[in-house]
């Protein structure tokens, strides 16, 4: 569905604002360096930031209502209005961000007026006006039974979180006979590979129609598969399908005239046995994109393994972004088996006529996870799954997986398996250590890079960074080389800290490798920005402005810890051209459960641990009352720790839903007293540390 000739006008006029609106976030943050709620003026100067952050959130929805971008949140309405009315807002949020900086007293009213425009319409994140805003601390779900009980769970929940739009514009969908042809064949291999998602699908189905979202199987399934045939030849990522045909973007800067668009996405690092510090598995992964609304899901099936994933949407796609199922990461069972990231763009080696309808990344992931007991069976489910979709992202199954006893990179299938298992130096020497970003590593992927003009080293595997390289091909050849461009700066990171000093790592060390800014020298980002388009290599970091969930986990005691947006300070720049994204209230603080044999014993280690954090936060507050005394940012924050503490423990455990609209309670209190500890007293790592 191509745009009418009158959008077509408006679009770029809007997208130029939409990138100032931006550019001026960053440079409002990146303002902030040094600068905590302790400081004269920070809560201010972060009031006015969200604000514009709220503005922003609007102007975005209806810029991808108009354009199709939005996808499965909101049905498309091709209105140039939404546009023009985008167009104002980007230029107030520019506006703001750049009185930020030194907020008067009209800016502040200002601000208050256009947060007395938020309201909760009945669920538990925020809207602004009629428009939903990404929640700052993720939600929980708990899911609990047989596959169609935790479907139905699943869906009652994220709509008690969110709100039935989550769902409902993926049930409007128009199913033609293709795309019906289509589902029947995703149907058809995952009912030999993955039945119990279909069972899960169904569950979905009715629980939706219990609630008045008009959703058949069908569509349920197609929140998992996408209603697309497998590609025939590589594709970039964008949006694709956005309403009913058509391609509006190109993501990751393919056809696009700005940086805007060139993204990191996902990194991911474990250590085991002798490089940790306990010999058992440790991880730490994030995913990098503009985060939406997601929700960590605590799955206890009646039968296999109780486990804990991620996935990157609710309903399988990222506004602007695509399609992608129920891919996510990271993911861990009770048995120790952790998914730990996506593992790489895929060399796409597999012979074309091997390419097809297999099972999606969502589905293989959570069926490993469910029922694999260590890593040698999770690599042999992974493989005995067909081919898939090998054109898309995440089309296949395979990704990183690891145990206490070692793990894989999986890069390709077939003819032959290529998998990495260790990390080596540059002198052959064997780590217990593994990494990936997206590109692949085997140094056996010789015909690969070959093919792609690209250069191998040990650090950061296959890549190029050479400008004319990046612009040529086809836009799925040009996105793929992207992907190494991006990739090279952040596994030089990782090798850098990984591998060369010989440390022996825990969670806790592996997550505050994600609070390592890039380093870029004391200059403007924009002048940052420039060398790098002609070619200066960044000191990278997977710490960074594009940071939508930040994760680690320890599988042998269950623990797992969450942040929505950066764990770095908020002033952390991207890692390359371009502005990154933005949330209104972002935290840079995780939450932590533990996956336990049952929801209760969940729920009471949060407890717990969320009682244990408010003691420390109100025994800091008070040692700090002094200089507190003008510091309302931090005495917000622990007012809605005791508020939301206090709710967690007063709820009537009646069933599932209310056991995890708990566990969202105690997790919130649990970030608003890391907050405290970490601006206060440095104490949010300390604290999660003794959270066993």
């Amino acid at each position: 569905m191509m745009p009418s000739s009158e959008l077509a006008k408006e679009i770029p006029t809007t997208t130029a604002a939409m990138s100032k609106a931006h550019y001026a976030l960053l440079e409002a943050n990146m303002a902030l360096m040094g600068l905590g709620p302790t400081d004269t003026n920070y809560a201010d100067r972060v009031g006015v930031i969200d604000a514009a952050v709220l503005l922003l959130s609007k102007a975005k929805w209806l810029y991808g209502r108009a354009t199709g971008e939005l996808a499965d949140f909101a049905v498309r309405t091709d209105s140039p209005a939404d546009l023009v009315r985008a167009t104002r807002l980007f230029g107030e949020v520019q506006a703001l961000a750049a009185m930020s900086k030194t907020p008067d007293s009209q800016t502040l009213r200002r601000c208050a007026s256009i947060r007395a425009h938020v309201s909760k319409h009945g669920t538990e994140i925020q809207y602004f006006d009629e428009v939903p805003v990404v929640p700052s601390i993720c939600p929980v779900l708990i899911l609990c039974g047989s596959s169609r009980e935790m479907g139905a769970q699943y869906v009652r929940q994220c709509v008690q979180v969110f709100g039935p739009f989550v769902f409902s514009t993926v049930a409007a969908r128009k199913l033609d006979s293709n795309h019906l042809d289509t589902l029947r064949q995703w149907r058809q291999m995952m009912a030999r590979h993955t039945p119990e998602i279909l069972e899960m699908a169904e569950g979905m189905a009715m629980a939706a129609q219990s609630l008045g979202i008009a959703m058949s199987a069908n569509h349920a399934l197609s929140m998992w598969t996408d209603i697309s045939p497998p590609s025939c030849e590589l594709a970039p990522i964008g949006v694709l399908d956005a309403a009913g045909g058509g391609r509006m973007n190109a993501y990751f800067g393919v056809g696009a005239s700005s940086p805007d668009e060139a993204e990191d996405l996902c990194s991911g690092c474990a250590a085991w046995g002798a490089s940790s510090a306990d010999g058992h598995l440790h991880y730490a992964a994030s995913t990098d994109h503009d985060c939406t609304f997601q929700a960590t899901i605590m799955a206890f099936p009646d039968s296999g393994l109780p486990f804990v994933y991620t996935p990157f949407s609710v309903n399988g796609s990222i506004p602007g972004t695509g399609r992608f199922g129920f891919a996510g990461h990271p993911g861990q069972n009770l048995a120790g088996v952790a998914y730990v990231h996506h593992g790489g763009g895929g060399s796409c080696g597999e012979p074309m006529e091997s390419w097809g309808f297999g099972v999606p990344r969502g589905a293989a992931t959570m069926h490993v996870l469910r029922y694999a007991k260590n890593v040698r069976e999770a690599r042999e489910m992974v493989l005995a799954m067909p081919t898939g979709n090998v054109g898309r992202l995440l089309g296949t199954t395979g990704g990183f997986y690891a145990d206490g006893s070692g793990g894989f990179v999986l890069e390709q299938t077939r003819p032959q398996t290529i998998a990495r298992e260790v990390q080596t130096d540059a002198n052959g020497q064997a780590h217990c250590v593994l990494y990936a970003t997206n590109n692949v590593q085997s140094p056996a992927l010789g015909d690969y890079g070959q093919r792609w003009g690209m250069e191998y080293n040990v650090e950061a595997g296959w890549h190029t960074l050479d400008g004319a390289l990046l612009s040529t091909g086809s836009p799925g050849e040009r996105t793929r080389r992207q992907w190494s461009a991006s990739s090279e700066s952040r596994n030089r990171f990782f090798y850098r800290y990984l591998v060369a000093p010989r440390k022996q790592w825990t969670a806790q060390s592996l997550r505050s490798l994600f609070c390592i800014p890039p380093r870029f020298g004391n200059q403007p980002w924009r002048t940052t920005e420039s060398h790098l388009a002609q070619g200066l290599k960044l000191e990278g970091s997977p710490a960074h402005r594009l940071n939508a969930f930040v994760a680690s986990g320890s599988p042998s005691s269950g623990l797992y810890t969450g942040c929505v947006g950066p764990l770095a300070h908020r002033s952390v720049s991207p890692n390359r051209p371009g502005h990154g994204y933005f949330y209104v209230d972002e935290t840079s603080t995780s939450w932590s459960v533990r996956l336990t044999e049952s929801p209760l014993a969940t729920v009471a280690h949060a407890k717990a641990y969320a009682s244990r954090l408010l003691l420390d936060a109100e025994r800091v507050v008070r040692n700090c009352a002094t200089r507190l005394a003008a510091r309302p940012l931090v005495h917000a924050w622990l007012s809605d720790a005791r508020e939301a503490f206090e709710s967690g423990c007063a709820m009537n455990l009646a069933g599932i839903d209310e056991t995890a609209r708990q566990l969202r309670a105690l997790t919130r209190a649990q970030v608003r007293c890391g907050q405290i500890l970490h601006a206060l007293a440095g104490a949010e790592d300390a604290a999660s540390a003794n959270d066993a």
